[in-house]
């Protein structure tokens, strides 16, 4: 279990960090998943020792832009480092 230092720590500037990072999903969205389609297991043969995957579709990068829209969204809690600097202004 971390310490409530480390999570505080690692809680800082979500919000800010989030922008780019959504930024660069959709890049990718648009520039290599998307030719593959929506779906995350693209599944393009079957050999004798299993399935051969194929590239993935852009849902898992849907999927990441969801998780950064709610954490972006979601704010600091009372513990973090970011609510600790907005209190002292």
């Amino acid at each position: 279990m971390l310490s409530p230092f480390v999570r505080r720590v690692a809680g800082a500037f979500v919000t800010l960090v989030a922008v780019p990072l959504i930024v660069a999903m959709v890049a990718a969205m648009l520039t290599v998943n998307g030719r593959y389609g929506f779906s995350a297991v693209n599944t393009v043969g079957l050999t004798p020792k299993g399935p051969v995957f194929g590239p993935p579709g852009y849902e898992i990068n849907l999927m990441y832009i969801a998780a950064l829209i709610a954490l972006a969204l979601a704010g600091p809690t009372a513990l973090s480092v970011d609510e600790w600097r907005s209190g002292r202004r």
